[in-house]
């Protein structure tokens, strides 16, 4: 059966290209390939005993209080988690008791980062995701400053990075996380002052080029198929 999905996914004639090319696969094969080769080299996304999932859910510090609550948003969907960390029910990610990593991924290609939420405009994706990273940090009992890898990272193609880095820093986190919490007045200030602020002076957040990691990757041997196929996506995407 297997054989019979890789034959479908390579059968353009029965199936769009981008079902298979596509930065959701190119980031389960960049992520895959380091999975097997923990510290190989100054790039290396996973620690012992790391794993990785896709598609999986953040849970988040503004989830409905009650019926109707015209302030509230879902769980966040993540492109990648690294790390250590259980997946519960619905997919949702819950960091393991004595975790050193946990690292959210965005895989980009043509797209951009979603600008906002209906409810809360100008909360973009990198906010967001970083704010349900410190809540589940929070959730899960880890202290600020515990894990060696802890962080929100978008990869994208070095042409469009300058698109991201904007976005993906401390800094435009910082702001548009506090504007968010000041649409519940004091409720959530307890939350923001003592969980958020303290974890998110431990994270990196930042961006990096598919390029960058695919030379890394064949620097340690990895040959030109992963390449080949990231420039298969860029075509389909129209990069």
């Amino acid at each position: 059966m297997i054989d019979r999905i890789a034959r479908i996914l390579s059968d353009h004639s029965a199936i769009l290209p981008t079902e298979l090319y596509n930065e959701g696969w190119m980031l389960r094969l960049v992520l895959d390939w380091y999975s097997r080769r923990p510290g190989s080299d100054g790039r290396a996304l996973f620690e012992q005993d790391a794993r990785w999932f896709s598609e999986g859910r953040l849970s988040s510090q503004f989830l409905s209080r009650y019926r109707g609550d015209k302030l509230a948003e879902t769980h966040t969907h993540t492109d990648g988690v690294v790390g250590h960390f259980d997946i519960a029910q619905r997919s949702e990610v819950r960091p393991q008791s004595g975790a050193t990593q946990l690292l959210v991924l965005e895989a980009k290609l043509a797209s951009k980062l979603s600008s906002g939420t209906t409810r809360a405009p100008g909360y973009d994706q990198a906010a967001r995701s970083v704010a349900c990273l410190a809540h589940v940090a929070g959730e899960a009992g880890i202290a600020p400053g515990s894990l060696s890898s802890f962080g929100f990272w978008v990869f994208a193609p070095r042409k469009r990075l300058k698109e991201f880095t904007s976005l993906a820093t401390t800094e435009s986190v910082k702001a548009k996380v506090r504007k968010r919490v000041d649409q519940f007045g004091d409720d959530k200030i307890e939350w923001y002052n003592g969980i958020f602020l303290p974890h998110l002076e431990s994270m990196s957040v930042g961006t990096m080029a598919w390029e960058d990691l695919l030379d890394a990757m064949e620097a340690e041997g990895a040959g030109t198929e992963f390449r080949e196929f990231y420039q298969e996506c860029c075509t389909y995407a129209n990069l």
